[in-house]
């Protein structure tokens, strides 16, 4: 995030520090109720039977629906014998607008991606994984590293707090791109002919007739039918390394379509234009199967 020091009396200097305790550190969480706002991007929504009853149980429940409570994670990691523990909250798109936690968290996620806003017609279909937790991330090094203390917050009691530390934004989809391995379509690996791919992603630089990129994802333009899209996927520096986006990925697969478990392995899910790590875990946790998807309305028709 660029800002000017000292820029508009101070304010500059606030914004940019909040923003990187968001980041770096996570978002607080408290468990306070929701607004009862119910509008998705200034535009009144409507919401009836199972969608109103969960609206209504959310807002009992702060906003948010817990899916999967106690899961551990980092087992194993760092030298001290601590148990991790999180839970992993579900909040639909269309409730979003009315928590300024979660606005908070999407938008500070978009600006580390370098990523536009969703449109509210997209986020309203979406659903919002967000992974909390007060235990302790690894120490690195000799020197433990602390979620932040309440009383850094402002409250002076010094207790740890619930922060979100993880995140992944999904929606139905209808189709994604099959991602081209190695030299398919006879061609050397990097390198294909304008025409007969689709390449999204970072550093997609272009060469004369062909496409050469280390880092971007060089897809088939044939769309094949697929089940949910993964819009955005984030943890906080402290806490990379632990399995928690493994955990949100493996949640969104199972409670997005209801009834229905998708199988990345089988292309039920797909990526929109992941970074360059974002791409090594789309390729680690899919097994090869994960297609990319184009972030556009048409998507958002697909049946929930």
């Amino acid at each position: 995030m660029s800002y000017i020091r000292g820029g508009t009396g101070g304010q500059d200097d606030a914004t940019h520090k909040a923003h990187c305790t968001r980041v770096n550190e996570g978002v607080r969480w408290d468990p306070r109720p929701a607004s009862t706002m119910t509008t998705v991007g200034g535009r009144s929504v409507t919401m009836t039977g199972g969608k109103l009853a969960s609206w209504r149980s959310r807002r009992r429940g702060g906003g948010s629906c817990v899916v999967l409570s106690g899961v551990e994670f980092g087992k194993g990691k760092g030298k001290e014998k601590e148990e991790r523990v999180g839970n992993v909250l579900c909040v639909e798109g269309y409730e979003a607008a009315a928590d300024k936690r979660v606005m908070e968290i999407l938008e500070s996620v978009d600006t580390v991606l370098s990523a536009p806003p969703l449109p509210s017609e997209i986020l309203g279909r979406c659903k919002i994984f967000l992974f909390t937790t007060s235990s302790h991330p690894p120490a690195t090094g000799n020197k433990r590293l602390k979620p932040p203390s309440s009383s850094s917050a402002g409250t002076g009691n010094g207790k740890t707090v619930e922060r979100v530390v993880g995140c992944v934004v999904v929606q139905p989809i209808r189709t994604g791109m099959r991602v081209l391995q190695g030299d398919e379509g006879g061609m050397d690996e990097g390198k294909r002919k304008r025409d007969e791919v689709v390449v999204v992603g970072e550093d997609a630089e272009s060469a004369g007739d062909a496409y050469t990129s280390s880092k971007a994802v060089i897809c088939s333009p044939t769309r094949l039918p697929s089940k949910i899209g993964i819009h955005r996927i984030f943890t906080v520096p402290k806490y990379r390394g632990l399995g928690i986006s493994k955990i949100l990925l493996d949640v969104a697969c199972e409670k997005t379509i209801y009834g229905y478990t998708c199988d990345p392995a089988k292309g039920d899910v797909a990526f929109s234009q992941p970074t360059s790590s974002g791409k090594a875990l789309m390729d680690a946790w899919g097994r090869g199967g994960v297609m990319v998807f184009v972030e556009d309305e048409q998507q958002s028709d697909a049946e929930e």
